[in-house]
């Protein structure tokens, strides 16, 4: 069976810690996400082996798809949000 090891300082992902009531706001924050992925890169170049290596870079690409949904997300409960209501 494979075991995988988290790195020292590895960061939890980005889920909010507190919310006031349930889907008050978006969980997550993309600059959170972006921030993750620049820690995979970072740790893909000092990765001891191309294998590693790799597993950090597609890290970082889903840390960064995530930001970009959390953004669009974000953009649509907006636009939802501004809508007058009907009666």
């Amino acid at each position: 069976m494979l075991q995988r090891t988290l790195p020292a300082g590895f960061i939890a992902p980005c889920l909010p810690t507190k919310t006031k009531e349930p889907y008050e706001e978006m969980p997550g924050d993309p600059k959170e996400c972006r921030q993750h992925a620049l820690t995979c890169a970072e740790l893909a170049e000092k990765a001891d082996s191309p294998a590693r290596a790799q597993i950090f870079k597609n890290l970082a690409s889903q840390w960064l798809k995530l930001a970009v949904e959390l953004e669009r997300a974000q953009a649509l409960m907006d636009e939802y949000e501004a809508r007058p209501l009907k009666r």
